[in-house]
């Protein structure tokens, strides 16, 4: 995971802040927001099919296997989501909802 520092917005910002741009035009950069049992899987996919993925889960743990695979690991929400071309959020309830879209 890339070093980050907050910046004067309180976002942090990471030295990998924007994908890199897919290899072929019709792939995209993708922002994933859950790596639980679904999300997991999703992600695997996105992967497998040659998207770009920028990953955050509230437990960095469960972000291991998708890094290995080659998602990139986003330290918040909004480095997660920035420069993407499409932001997925699967997590379990309204609170982690709530956590992921409002929280820091």
């Amino acid at each position: 995971m890339a070093a980050t520092e907050a910046g004067h917005d309180g976002i942090a910002k990471c030295s990998h802040y924007f994908a890199q741009p897919p290899e072929s035009p019709n792939m995209m950069n993708v922002g994933f927001l859950g790596a639980g049992t679904m999300g997991r899987e999703m992600v695997l996919n996105l992967l497998k099919a040659g998207h770009a993925v920028s990953v955050y889960n509230r437990t960095p743990e469960k972000l291991r296997p998708l890094t290995d695979a080659g998602a990139t690991a986003a330290v918040t929400p909004a480095v997660a989501a920035a420069g993407r071309d499409i932001v997925i959020s699967i997590v379990g309830d309204d609170p982690a909802s709530r956590a992921v879209w409002l929280g820091p």
